[in-house]
């Protein structure tokens, strides 16, 4: 129970500073999230890809699910080139 340390505080004031203390650090959660989140632009993401080479790639990785994604990028590739056999 919320008690006054005068007696002459209204018991809604206690109310309310509670709620703001619980309510004010999920905004600024809030917004430290905004602020690091951005959007990648279709030219860097070509550009990206540019330099990438999945089959090197697949080369040197040893985590089953990084290669499970290389394979499936090596097969889309394939299969945008019209190479069946190799998809």
């Amino acid at each position: 129970m919320i008690t006054s340390t005068t007696g002459t505080e209204p018991r809604w004031l206690c109310g309310l500073a509670c709620a703001l203390s619980l309510l004010l650090p999920g905004a600024a959660v809030a917004q430290q999230y905004r602020s690091e989140a951005q959007g990648v632009s279709e030219s860097a993401i070509k550009k990206a890809e540019q330099g990438f080479d999945a089959e090197e790639a697949l080369a040197k990785v040893s985590d089953p699910y990084a290669r499970s994604m290389l394979l499936s990028q090596l097969a889309a590739q394939a299969a945008q080139s019209g190479n069946d056999a190799e998809a």
